[in-house]
């Protein structure tokens, strides 16, 4: 009895798996869900209200509908509860501007053939050649996520105890910002590039927190950070680096965390020692491997090395939050 030939059905699943993210990302840049939040809409009256060809727009509408992001009934749509959480412009959930981000690296991860013939990212994130109006789009969308990142860590941590913050690479510095309006004894200190930081304190500035958030221009892997802090953070830090920056970065921010303070580490790029979970993180490596000269998603056993040379202890690797905690030694 010969052997059943296999069937490509894999194939078609992965490749038509982008598709739903193509049609969230759509719906993102059009806003098509603002105004959907003051009620359900047919085709030609939510295309009368975006501006938009409402014979293209049916498409897209029932994409949203199989992809579980819109409902509809009777030819009329709605948002679904998630959608009008976190897509609808204007409320306290909003990441809507994260699609800047996410099609940014949608766009990236379709040059990984390229990428590896050549050994050269072919959509690279240079931070210091990048002209500020290009720096500011993406960390508008790298940021979008932040206010919600810093609730979240709050949830699961005390920070009560804590009366100095270092966001270490900190970008636009809302993570840094909404971690003081969470804990209002905090003051915090976001230090980046100094071709990013011009962003940051316009960020701080619009915000009214120039109070509460100082922001200081440095090289993480050469300069020297000013201060000393109870707790630092690391987000989405270290799989932009090559490790041998990686390894200088933690060292750098070891020396200003006081003896018994914490770092938290999160970001996709952190693996465990497989290589093949979590899932996340290794399907960000392609990301990484497109975007940064050096970057990638590194391993617990390398991460263990990194930190404990630098004298940190207690670790603990929450690879499902993709979070890592450790305290200074005292």
């Amino acid at each position: 009895m010969s052997k059943q030939r296999p069937q490509p059905d894999i194939f078609f699943q992965i490749k038509n798996g982008a598709r739903p993210a193509a049609a969230m990302l759509a719906g993102m840049q059009l806003d098509l869900f603002s105004p959907l939040d003051s009620g359900a809409l047919n085709t030609e009256e939510l295309a009368s209200n975006l501006g938009v060809n409402a014979g293209k727009l049916g498409a897209l509408l029932y994409a949203l509908v199989i992809a579980g992001l819109l409902e509809e009934e009777n030819g009329y749509f709605s948002n679904t509860p998630e959608t009008s959480e976190y897509f609808v412009r204007g409320k306290a959930g909003y990441i809507g501007d994260i699609q800047k981000i996410w099609y940014s690296n949608l766009l990236a991860t379709l040059k990984t053939a390229e990428t590896i013939r050549t050994g050269i990212p072919q959509a690279e994130y240079d931070w210091a050649s990048l002209p500020e109006d290009e720096l500011m789009v993406l960390y508008e969308g790298m940021s979008a996520g932040d206010e919600s990142q810093a609730e979240w860590l709050s949830s699961q941590y005390d920070f009560s105890k804590f009366q100095t913050l270092l966001d270490a690479g900190g970008g636009s510095g809302t993570f840094a910002i909404a971690m003081t309006k969470i804990h209002p004894q905090l003051k915090a200190t976001v230090v980046d590039l100094p071709q990013v930081t011009p962003i940051t304190k316009q960020f701080v500035r619009d915000a009214g927190a120039g109070d509460k958030v100082q922001v200081v221009s440095a090289d993480l892997t050469v300069d020297p950070v000013p201060g000393m802090y109870d707790v630092a953070i690391l987000g989405s830090v270290i799989q932009t680096l090559s490790a041998h920056s990686a390894v200088q970065v933690i060292n750098n921010v070891s020396k200003v965390v006081k003896p018994g303070g914490w770092l938290f580490i999160f970001g996709s790029g952190m693996l465990e020692n497989s290589r093949l979970s979590p899932k996340p993180a290794v399907e960000q490596n392609l990301l990484f491997i497109n975007t940064y000269k050096g970057g990638q998603s590194y391993t617990e056993a390398e991460y263990r090395d990194w930190l404990s040379n630098a004298g940190f202890e207690d670790f603990h690797f929450r690879f499902d939050d993709l979070t890592i905690t450790a305290r200074k030694r005292h």
